[in-house]
């Protein structure tokens, strides 16, 4: 019961992602958004700004003296839980073990955890602080080490396509969301690409012809059928390489 007749907190019908939206918090895809608590009361506000709590959850009242006019106000304070995926590195490490044109997966990655709490306070319903209380990796991610054998590509593919292959570097703009995260969850970086898994599946181990060993990776909306896309770290080694047709062979 609202006894004083104060404006409901609007952030009270809202869902956990529509909270965080709300409050201007990025969101990772696939993110986990979670409202761990809440609290509230009403404030009595000076003649100097000054908040002064007179009556918590429904049942505490303490009315300071004070010098001027004087309003109350109700707050809100909610603290919030984001949990997103880290992506994990791949590392290629010449083995002589390796057979000659093979790539050996001796270490498969796994994604980690981070985690974001923020406490957020409303007044009358309006955000008026938002306050990054923790930031912390709940679990590490683990690298993709791959044994890449120290001849170059000789033959022994599984398959072999000739496809057009253009490039990508880490920008917000030549990507579908975040530049470092991709579709198997692995890190973006050299050796990554972006393919049509109906084509490719995710995690194959390719050579490109004129761009090296590499993993599919990574898939894209404009990656349709006979189509490659590699990565590079600078917009001058994309636009360097450009577009071109490229023999892609699957390894084994």
């Amino acid at each position: 019961m609202n006894l004083l007749r104060l404006p409901a907190v609007q952030a009270a019908s809202m869902d956990a992602v529509q909270i965080a939206s709300e409050a201007g918090i990025v969101l990772a895809s696939g993110a986990a958004v979670e409202v761990e608590g809440t609290g509230g009361g009403v404030e009595l506000v000076t003649p100097d700004q000054q908040m002064i709590r007179v009556l918590q959850d429904g049942s505490t009242w303490h009315m300071p003296r004070t010098v001027g006019p004087v309003r109350l106000v109700q707050t809100c304070e909610r603290t919030i839980a984001v949990r997103e995926r880290v992506p994990y590195d791949i590392r290629y490490v010449p083995e002589q073990s390796a057979a000659r044109g093979q790539v050996v997966v001796w270490k498969p990655g796994t994604g980690g955890v981070r985690e974001r709490i923020y406490r957020l306070l409303y007044v009358d319903g309006t955000l008026v602080s938002r306050v990054l209380v923790s930031d912390s990796l709940l679990k590490l991610p683990a690298d993709d080490a791959l044994a890449v054998g120290k001849s170059v590509y000789r033959g022994g593919a599984t398959n072999e396509f000739y496809m057009e292959a253009t490039a990508y570097s880490p920008t917000v703009q030549e990507t579908d969301g975040n530049p470092w995260m991709t579709a198997s969850g692995m890190k973006s970086g050299r050796g990554v690409v972006a393919v049509d898994p109906k084509v490719i599946p995710l995690g194959s181990k390719l050579y490109v012809e004129g761009y090296g060993y590499a993993i599919a990776g990574d898939t894209g909306g404009a990656i349709k059928g006979d189509r490659i896309d590699v990565f590079f770290y600078s917009s001058g080694e994309t636009a360097r390489w450009g577009r071109r047709w490229a023999r892609v062979f699957v390894l084994p």
